[in-house]
């Protein structure tokens, strides 16, 4: 009963209340933590708490046609599947009205204070962080002994430079404040990028407008996003250009990593999701000095092994992170066993997709859950069609 009272004293601060902020708060939880998430926002869920325009310090945004390009069983909670009857690929409504479900159901919403914006943080005397935040009634300082940053990669919008740009005399935008074609219908538009959302915003304006090099109305710069994190002090986490984050989280530049941990500072190449959320899981043990970091010395070794942060995002293999971060936390499975014990459940963990829900077969954070939701994948990844079917048929 000590310990406990302990670790409940200890609290932590979570900036942020997107996807990242979201596990983050769940992952102290689970480990007997007290979180304090400070949202800058009027509601939760990050890029997908979506608006009509961008609101007052909003960077990353989304669009009306959005939806999903990962599917739902690849992207969701490892404790909390998808509804079976929605489709594989979610419009960003119900990806916002899912993150909502969770927190609810979690008893998430209670640790969240809205409108709260985080002005700076500084290293307090008693090894913990001295938080200060504007809210509607002034600013707030506090202590916290630990800190989460969950403000994503999309910090910093990236424009490029052209020679002429600053004669142009149409419309340009950056693909954060596009929304719809509405005001775009028959314009002669150019997008700038090659990656998803240049392709998507580019096929969806075909059908309204039209893209030429020469005599152009509207030009929409779908270029990303730059590496940033405004709310910590430039050199407690980058060298040079490059981040010093051990597998990516704890960075190695401030006196005590294991008391801050940055949250989603990745671009795998398949769901994010998933890997935030181990993250947030592997932190939170941190904390609670269940697991311990290794010496300076080989967090930098390790850091030199692992793929570099360039100006913009880090891409990394998702399957093998998850492995190696599940490893630390003692959460991933063993064939061999689930072999001998549940040869079905081997089966679909060896030979079928990576599922987050694996990762909730054993260790801290069991969930009992896990071995249906594994086997029921295929199923619920389908199981919407049967509902589809009967809507449209004649």
């Amino acid at each position: 009963t000590i310990g406990l009272i302990l670790i409940m004293s200890q609290r932590v601060a979570i900036i942020g209340a997107g996807v990242a902020g979201l596990l983050s708060i769940k992952s102290c939880l689970e480990e007997g933590l007290v979180p304090v998430c400070l949202e800058r926002h009027d509601d939760l869920g990050g890029i997908w708490y979506y608006g009509d325009e961008l609101r007052k310090g909003q960077v990353a945004a989304t669009y009306d046609s959005v939806v999903t390009n990962i599917s739902k069983e690849m992207l969701c909670f490892s404790d909390f599947p998808f509804p079976k009857e929605w489709p594989p690929f979610i419009p960003h409504k119900k990806v916002h009205q899912y993150l909502h479900s969770y927190a609810e159901h979690f008893g998430l919403k209670k640790y969240i204070r809205y409108n709260q914006d985080v002005l700076s943080i500084e290293k307090s005397g008693d090894d913990g962080w001295n938080v200060v935040s504007m809210n509607s009634d002034g600013r707030v300082k506090e202590i916290f002994d630990h800190l989460m940053v969950c403000t994503g990669i999309y910090n910093k919008i990236h424009y490029p430079s052209y020679p002429g740009l600053d004669e142009f005399t149409g419309i340009q935008i950056h693909a954060n404040q596009y929304r719809n074609t509405t005001g775009l219908t028959n314009k002669r538009i150019v997008v700038v990028g090659a990656g998803f959302t240049a392709g998507e915003i580019s096929c969806e304006l075909a059908r309204t407008g039209s893209t030429e090099i020469e005599n152009i109305d509207v030009v929409i710069f779908a270029t990303g996003y730059e590496i940033s994190l405004p709310v910590l002090k430039h050199d407690w986490v980058f060298d040079g250009d490059n981040m010093q984050l051990y597998k990516y989280v704890f960075p190695v530049r401030v006196e005590n990593p294991e008391k801050l941990a940055i949250i989603g500072m990745i671009a795998p190449f398949s769901a994010v999701w998933p890997c935030m959320e181990l993250q947030a899981r592997w932190a939170t043990r941190v904390f609670t000095k269940n697991l311990k970091l290794p010496k300076k010395e080989e967090m930098l070794a390790d850091i030199e092994t692992k793929p570099k942060y360039g100006r913009r995002y880090c891409f990394i293999n998702p399957f093998k992170y998850e492995d190696e971060i599940a490893e630390d936390i003692g959460v991933k499975p063993s064939f061999w066993k689930l072999l001998l014990s549940d040869p079905k459940l081997a089966m679909a963990f060896q030979y079928g997709p990576q599922l987050p829900y694996m990762y909730r077969l054993q260790g801290p954070g069991k969930w009992d859950g896990a071995r249906d939701a594994i086997l029921n994948a295929e199923m619920n990844t389908t199981s919407h069609m049967g509902s589809y079917r009967s809507q449209h048929a004649k």
